[in-house]
């Protein structure tokens, strides 16, 4: 299975988009069987202009799952949603793209994941 990785960072451009390669895939799955259910309502939103998290979609093939969403460590996968404590996944994932994302771009992205936001 294929997965294909947007940082949602960019208004009016498309956003930076890559593929996990295989290894990548299975530490993806390996997160997402670890995450524990967050059964409280979601308490952020991202904002509508600048950094808005990383967006996960299958490609090709059905994995029952169509769309995940990582922000401020809250992961929805679908409907259900799930913590991301200290924002791993979603640093991890943005980290993914590096070779796919201009050098500014990627170190906004992980600036604002680390709560340094100049």
């Amino acid at each position: 299975m294929e997965y294909e990785v947007v940082l949602d960072m960019l208004s009016g451009l498309p956003n930076p988009t890559w593929r996990l390669d295989i290894a990548e895939v299975d530490r993806l799955q390996q997160w997402l069987s670890r995450l524990p259910r967050n059964l409280a309502p979601l308490s952020t939103e991202p904002p509508p202009l600048g950094y808005r998290g990383v967006s996960i979609r299958p490609v090709g093939g059905s994995t029952g799952v169509s769309q995940i969403q990582v922000f401020d460590e809250t992961v929805v996968i679908d409907s259900d949603v799930f913590s991301d404590s200290g924002r791993q996944l979603e640093e991890w994932l943005v980290r993914t793209g590096k070779p796919h994302v201009t050098e500014p771009l990627w170190n906004a992205a992980i600036k604002m994941i680390r709560g340094k936001v100049t």
